[in-house]
């Protein structure tokens, strides 16, 4: 699992928000006689955008300037403007210059609009300005570097704009500074050094741009950042070892870039406060700290898609308040008991959520004190390891889990009944193995099921008539195992069904049941390699949304079915190796979506089309067929011709062998 951390994404947001309502503060200004430029100020503004909802109506001359709707006037100078803030109001169009002739302004916030265009560089002129917010809009080109002279700033927030350009090499003249957040941008470039002049900084977000280079030295002299977000950019380089001596850090984000490097053994001490670690997707190496016990604050870990090895390190109960653990797509080792140590310790975190363990070269039995996490546990993944053994039966006991993966490794025996107590389980991910025994008819008690993937095993026993209990499944695959006997027609019932049913490479054998028909939604059926035998069902025309049909190496009989000519999204159709017969319908050269068609090996007769899929000889293939004629020149097929009423005299004639409708002449 690729973990893209919405959770974390959200959390990050909502304390920035958090932030920018604290870190203003009030200023004592000097007087001035009145505020008419002010009001001319606000007045021009309005003139210059749309204002579709409506939110400036009540700036006209019948009220007040500090009435109107936000717009905020100081206390010891009560008819000049100190506040602008028009948040989610619909406004579109450039930011009027005429904003910098409120030569009183602290805060300016026009996040969540429409506008457009450059930001003004005539914001300079607003010496007083503390607090500057516009972010989610659609502002592009560079920030100006006039900026920097707004000496007073403490927050600035531009995040989610088209802006451009390089960060002002001299940013650190806002030497104030609280919460800088230029985020979501596509800003190229490198991190300036002087950001490290801005001391007091508590937050600083730079995520989700194209900035490369390494990270400053000088990010370790910020001696109050609280919250380091830089991750979704180019940046590499190892970070440097003064970051990681910023004690007052809580949020250290950096995931998503091209760093390298290992991570200091003291890591977790020198860190006390850490409650959210993101360095996925990385170039990280060597060993995961054993420090990683002391981390008692520490919420949300991710170190995936990296190069860690060695084994995760165990004594990990003090870490009460961890929620989220996903070290995924590493090296990380584990070959015996002690070496899963930390599994059992992490079940003391009673409020884990997420532990995700996937493609690493974890080996070894899997520990029974997997079945002892709280029931806050929601999502396990283990799978692409080498772990062996059995699934533990005490599984069950996990009753809130939505995510189950245990794919691609070594496990034996059987899938154990218990399983049937996931009543929670989404998601069921158990192929790959060597799981053999019956699919348990417990399986049917996962109700909220949406995906169950039990392929690549030696499954065997028929497919319980209980899986038609699975009424939320949309993916479905029990290929490549051993199941027999007849499709049950209950899970045809499964109308949830929409993205595939894979049954194929199978023993199962009989009639495919007419219920088949009720899976209206289903983009891909595939039953290749059974014992399927009868006729195609017709009910198959009802499976409107099926883009892919596979039908190939069974015994089906009989002809086409007409009713396939209903499949018009149908991409993808494959027949080949059964005992069909009759002609090739004329309806498959209508189906103008279709682009590959495999009717090879079976008993088919009379005239190829010249039309649609026909078209390219190599989109479509029909060998072992030996009474096929006419088609495309390419094929060097028999000519054929109608077989017209009254023409028996050319029957006799003996000319070729004919279908019911052609003949196929030299």
């Amino acid at each position: 699992m690729k973990h893209s951390s919405v959770f974390s994404s959200s959390l990050l947001l909502l304390l920035h928000d958090l932030i920018l309502l604290l870190c203003v503060v009030s200023v004592p200004l000097p007087s001035m006689a009145d505020g008419a430029a002010d009001r001319l100020a606000l007045e021009s503004f309005k003139s210059m955008v749309s204002d579709p909802l409506g939110a400036l109506a009540s700036w006209n001359r019948t009220n007040p300037v500090c009435r109107w709707q936000g717009v905020s006037c100081g206390r010891r100078h009560p008819d000049r403007v100190t506040a602008l803030r028009l948040l989610s109001s619909g406004l579109v169009g450039r930011i009027p210059p005429h904003v910098a002739n409120l030569t009183f302004l602290q805060v300016l916030r026009l996040r969540d609009n429409s506008f457009h265009g450059q930001m003004p560089p005539e914001l300079d002129r607003l010496s007083r300005l503390q607090a500057l917010d516009l972010s989610l809009n659609y502002l592009d080109g560079p920030i100006p570097a006039t900026l920097t002279r707004c000496s007073n700033l403490r927050q600035v927030s531009v995040r989610s704009n088209l802006l451009t350009g390089e960060i002002p090499g001299d940013v650190g003249l806002l030497s104030k500074m609280l919460v800088f957040n230029l985020g979501q941008n596509n800003l190229t470039g490198s991190i300036p050094p002087s950001l490290g002049n801005m001391t007091s900084l508590i937050a600083l977000f730079l995520q989700s741009n194209t900035l490369e280079g390494s990270i400053p030295e000088s990010i370790g002299d910020l001696k109050s950042l609280q919250l380091l977000q830089i991750a979704y950019n180019r940046l590499s380089g190892a970070i440097p070892s003064s970051v990681y001596n910023l004690s007052s850090i809580s949020v250290f984000s950096v995931g998503n870039n091209l760093l390298e490097g290992t991570l200091p053994a003291n890591m977790f001490d020198t860190l006390p406060t850490l409650e959210m670690l993101l360095m996925n997707n990385n170039h990280f190496h060597g060993h995961i700290p054993a420090s990683l016990s002391n981390a008692s604050y520490m919420g949300d870990i991710e170190l995936s898609v990296n190069y860690f090895t060695g084994t995760v390190p165990s004594h990990l109960e003090n870490l009460r308040r961890l929620y989220f653990v996903n070290l995924s797509d590493n090296q990380l080792e584990a070959t015996d008991s002690s070496d899963w140590e930390f599994l059992a310790s992490l079940t003391n975190c009673s409020l884990l959520h997420a532990l995700v363990l996937d493609t690493n070269n974890f080996g070894g039995r899997l520990p029974t004190s997997l079945a002892n996490f709280s029931s806050s546990l929601n999502i396990i993944t283990l799978g692409s390891n080498h772990i062996s053994g059995a699934i533990p039966t005490g599984i069950g006991n996990l009753f809130n889990l939505t995510t189950l993966s245990l794919s691609d490794n070594h496990l034996t025996g059987v899938i154990p009944p218990t399983i049937g107590g996931l009543r929670n389980l989404h998601a069921l991910g158990l192929s790959g193995n060597r799981l053999t025994g019956q699919i348990p008819h417990s399986i049917g008690n996962l109700t909220e099921l949406n995906r169950i993937y039990l392929q690549d095993n030696d499954l065997g026993g028929r497919i319980p008539e209980s899986i038609g209990n699975c009424r939320r499944v949309e993916e479905m695959d029990l290929s490549h195992n051993k199941l027999g006997g007849q499709i049950p027609m209950q899970l045809f019932s499964i109308s949830s069904l929409s993205t595939y049913l894979n049954l194929s490479n199978n023993l199962l054998n009989g009639t495919l049941p007419l219920q088949v028909g009720n899976l209206r939604n289903l983009g891909a059926l595939v039953l290749a390699h059974n014992n399927l035998s009868g006729d195609i069902p017709t009910t198959l025309g009802q499976c409107q949304s099926l883009e892919y049909l596979y039908l190939h190496d069974n015994s089906f009989q009989g002809s086409v079915p007409q009713s396939l000519s209903s499949l018009r999204g149908l991409s993808e159709l494959d027949l080949s190796s059964n005992n069909i017969s009759g002609n090739i319908p004329e309806f498959l050269a209508d189906l103008h979506a279709l682009q590959r068609l495999n009717l090879s090996y079976n008993d088919l007769e009379g005239n190829v089309p010249n039309d649609g899929v026909f078209r390219n000889i190599t989109a479509f293939s029909f060998i072992g067929n030996h009474k096929l004629c006419g088609g495309n020149q390419g094929l060097h097929l028999l000519r054929a011709i109608p077989l017209l009423v009254g023409s028996m005299n050319l029957l006799r004639s003996g000319l070729s062998s004919q279908s019911s409708l052609w003949l196929c002449v030299r």
